[in-house]
């Protein structure tokens, strides 16, 4: 989130998804962003971004999966964003988010509502053997009024299958941002009941030019590549065009309650 970029309302059409990174072509569709539909504030709340629980083996991750069902699936929720000029704005997470899923692009598109001041777009390609995470992406910021979405556009996408490190080399908005994807095993999370396997990555963005970014999160994909646990920790600095610098900071857990999607 570099709030210097844009401080006024852009319209802008993306990319949903790009072409899985083994070459097969892929068919995309043009997603106009639209601010998102308001949603309910929350009482403040703490990120305790705990372990999930102890790990077991994930067998039924060897075979190829069915593509993410569509619908909207519900997460419970902890988490802030703030920025410190102004004085300072911040947005407390609701106890509960959604993430729903769509039939676009390169195979599914998943956005993640939180206030009606953040949402996330995230693409879910379909691989030759197993899902991959997309190319493209959008990241939706308002403060004190001032409407931002941040296109991203990587020239790759990631295979979630459990291999090597894959650094993705990204552009967002107008500037250079390269996570690194890093597997960390396979793990099987207990949802409402019912034990889920999946693949843990973590992804790290390390940016230590004149304006500094640091994102340090976790991802544990259901087979068919549907996030079933995040772990998000952040912080920029951005130029301030009255004057100085701007410090974002966004840290927020977020879990699966129920495998099925809620409608």
């Amino acid at each position: 989130m570099r709030l210097g970029i844009a401080l006024s309302a852009l319209a802008l059409i993306v990319t949903a998804c790009a072409e899985p990174s083994s070459g097969a072509a892929g068919t995309t569709t043009s997603l106009a962003v639209t601010a998102p539909a308001a949603a309910s504030s929350s009482s403040t709340t703490t990120v305790t971004a705990t372990a999930p629980p102890p790990s077991t083996p994930a067998a039924d991750l060897a075979a190829p999966p069915e593509p993410i069902p569509l619908g909207v699936y519900r997460y419970a929720t902890t988490g802030a964003e703030t920025i410190d000029v102004l004085g300072g704005e911040r947005h407390d997470y609701p106890d509960a988010t959604t993430i729903a899923v769509t039939n676009e692009g390169c195979g599914r598109v998943l956005r993640w509502d939180v206030v009606a001041q953040r949402y996330e777009i995230w693409g879910i390609c379909d691989g030759d053997d197993n899902p991959e995470f997309g190319a493209q992406a959008v990241q939706y910021h308002e403060f004190f009024g001032q409407k931002t979405p941040e296109p991203v556009d990587c020239d790759r996408t990631v295979p979630l299958v459990l291999a090597e490190p894959v650094t993705q080399s990204c552009s967002l908005a107008d500037r250079v941002w390269n996570p690194t994807w890093t597997p960390e095993g396979e793990r099987n999370l207990t949802i409402n009941g019912v034990a889920v396997a999946t693949l843990v990555w973590s992804m790290v963005v390390d940016d230590t030019d004149d304006f500094p970014e640091r994102i340090d999160a976790t991802w544990w994909f259901r087979s068919d590549g549907l996030p079933v646990r995040i772990e998000w920790d952040k912080w920029s600095v951005s130029e301030n065009p009255l004057g100085g610098t701007v410090r974002y900071e966004e840290q927020f857990v977020i879990e699966l309650l129920d495998n099925a999607p809620i409608r």
